[in-house]
């Protein structure tokens, strides 16, 4: 990738390694890098993939200036990402839960996104507003058991400065019955009204519905 989209790049690469060890079966997330860089990495650019339970599993980032010199990479951006399998451990048993008995509905939301904008950032921000707004409809496992909110498209420059399109897909529910379409829809504008809101003063730019 070119030297811009370095802090992109970086994102992304904490974006996979997180998101395989989610399939995995481990909660974990992105944290910030030791103290001390190892050799080899970029000392600005790199981080750690830390479990839940804080034990540090994986890291990545840019490989050192030095390295890209070497190999006649000037100019360009390398970075890798690795997971200690050995430091993981026995993945948690996975329980099943039953399907829904009710049926829900979906809804689709296409969204712009700018550089630098994961769509795991994205994702977890559609969750919280939802939960925050509250009433008898929720974000809720679909009837096959997908997750709440997860992106099943993305297309990459879209425009040529480095904004994407994701499409991200919805499942509301209700407690002991079916959902009606109208409640669904009122729920769902205000979820994306308050997040484009939330993003209309982002340094990395406004959120576009598409």
């Amino acid at each position: 990738a070119a030297r811009s989209g370095a802090t992109d790049l970086l994102r992304e690469a904490g974006d996979v390694a997180v998101s395989v060890l989610e399939h995995l079966g481990f909660d974990a997330q992105t944290a910030p890098p030791p103290e001390q860089v190892p050799p080899g990495w970029h000392p600005g650019l790199f981080g750690t993939v830390r479990l839940a339970d804080g034990r540090i599993v994986g890291r990545y980032g840019e490989i050192h200036p030095d390295l890209r010199v070497r190999h006649d990479l000037d100019g360009w951006t390398v970075a890798y990402g690795e997971i200690d399998l050995w430091a993981l451990g026995r993945p948690p048993v996975r329980r099943a839960r039953p399907l829904p008995r009710l049926p829900g509905t979906t809804r689709d939301l296409s969204l712009a996104l700018p550089r630098g904008v994961p769509a795991a950032e994205i994702r977890d921000e559609i969750r919280a507003i939802a939960e925050r707004e509250g009433g008898p409809v929720r974000l809720d496992v679909g009837d096959g058991g997908e997750p709440p909110v997860h992106a099943v498209e993305e297309y990459r420059e879209i425009d040529g400065t480095g904004v994407r399109a994701v499409l991200f897909r919805l499942h509301y529910r209700a407690d002991g019955r079916s959902v009606r379409d109208e409640e669904v829809d009122d729920l769902h504008e205000r979820v994306v009204a308050a997040l484009l809101a939330a993003h209309g003063d982002d340094p990395r730019g406004p959120l576009r519905r598409r």
